[in-house]
C-alpha cells in the first residue's frame, strides 16, 4: 500500500478473525483479540521508505500515493504521485524480484538494502491519482483538461468526471476516455488486454464507489 514516502507490506495469509469487535483497544486482552471495532486484522509486516511523514515530495524523492503491477515483461511495479494543481507528477518503476515478488534490493535478501529505480518520467497530467502500463503505453487517471483548476475537496466539483489519459513515454497524453469521479488505482490485465480502474467518493459529493475496466485500442 503506497502511502506518501512508505510503501507498507501485508500478507493475506496473516489475516486474523478478532473475538471481540465492540473494543476500540488492538491487541489482546482478558484472552480476547480486538482491532479497534473490526471483525479482522491485517497486520503490516514490513514497508519501504525513501523519506519520513511530513518530507516534502520533490522529483529526487517522490511521494508514492499508488501502485500498480507491470507485468508486461520483467515484473516491476508503478507508483505515481498526486499533485493537485499542478502537472509534473513523477512515475516511477521500481524492479520486482521474480523469485518472491518482492522489491528487487541490494540487499543479501530482499527483506534489507536499498531498491534502485529502473525508470522515471513525469506527466503534465493534474491530479494523477492512479498509474498503470501495458507495456506501450502509460495510463494515467486524472483531471479532464477543462477541470484542471477544480478543487477535488469542494463538493460542488468533486462529481465532475474524471479523466484517463494515455502516451508513450516521450509523447504528450491524450485523453483517452471521461470515467466516473476521482478514478484512483488502475491496474493493467496482460491476460485479458484489459485497464481497470476504481474511484473514490468524497461525501457529502453525490455518486457510488465504482470499479470498472475497458479495453483501449491498439
Amino acid at each position: 500500500m503506497a502511502s506518501g514516502h512508505q510503501i507498507q507490506v501485508y500478507d493475506l495469509r496473516h489475516l486474523w478473525r478478532m473475538s471481540d469487535n465492540t473494543r476500540e483497544s488492538v491487541g489482546i486482552s482478558d484472552g480476547k483479540s480486538s482491532a479497534r471495532w473490526h471483525n479482522w486484522a491485517l497486520p503490516m509486516i514490513g514497508f519501504y521508505d525513501n523519506g519520513t511523514k511530513g518530507d516534502p515530495c520533490t522529483d529526487l524523492n517522490p511521494c508514492m500515493t499508488s501502485l500498480s503491477l507491470d507485468r508486461t515483461g520483467t515484473d516491476g511495479l508503478i507508483t505515481s504521485e498526486f499533485r493537485r494543481s499542478t502537472g509534473g507528477a513523477p512515475i516511477v518503476r521500481w524492479p520486482l524480484n521474480a523469485t518472491d515478488a518482492l522489491l528487487d534490493t541490494d540487499g543479501t535478501t530482499n527483506y534489507e538494502g536499498t531498491v534502485h529505480a529502473t525508470a522515471g518520467y513525469r506527466t503534465p497530467v493534474w491530479g494523477v491519482q492512479g498509474a498503470a502500463t501495458d507495456g506501450t503505453y502509460f495510463y494515467f487517471s486524472g483531471t479532464c483538461p477543462e477541470y484542471a483548476d477544480r478543487d477535488p475537496n469542494d463538493p460542488a466539483t468533486a462529481d465532475l468526471p474524471y479523466c484517463i489519459h494515455w502516451a508513450k513515454p516521450g509523447s504528450a497524453p491524450h485523453v483517452l476516455t471521461y470515467g466516473p469521479p476521482l478514478i484512483q488505482n488502475l491496474s493493467w490485465a496482460p491476460s485479458s488486454g484489459r485497464l481497470w480502474g476504481i474511484n473514490e467518493r468524497i461525501a457529502p459529493a453525490p455518486g457510488v464507489r465504482s470499479v470498472f475496466s475497458l479495453d483501449p485500442p491498439n
